[in-house]
């Protein structure tokens, strides 16, 4: 991390850098809440194999003409929950989606 202000959320930019097919189209980064880190944790405790969060992603231009994707993590929907919460009701058991481990930002986040 740079000396950037870190909040809850992450970005997904476009890899520049791509130079096989088995390498990410996006890579950026995410930081979770203790909230969700506690879903993580309460899951594995639980015997999840996979845990899960809920994702939940925008399509933004920053004020470079940047085009980026903004992505939120929250704890999975549970049946019942009070308040709107998160209309995704898949499992905390589905299969993950891997977005590769690349880290090659050199954007600065326009939020």
């Amino acid at each position: 991390m740079n000396d950037r202000q870190v909040r809850e959320g992450g970005v997904l930019f476009v890899n520049n850098r791509k130079q096989q097919q088995n390498h990410p189209d996006f890579t950026g980064n995410i930081c979770l809440s203790k909230e969700a880190v506690q879903s993580i944790a309460d899951q594995v405790r639980s015997g999840v194999e996979f845990p899960a969060l809920d994702l939940a992603a925008w399509k933004k231009v920053s004020n470079g003409g940047k085009h980026f994707i903004s992505i939120s993590a929250k704890k999975p929907y549970e049946k019942g929950q009070q308040g709107g919460g998160n209309s995704n009701r898949r499992s905390p058991q589905s299969t993950p989606f891997s977005m590769g481990s690349g880290n090659d930002l050199n954007d600065e986040i326009p939020f």
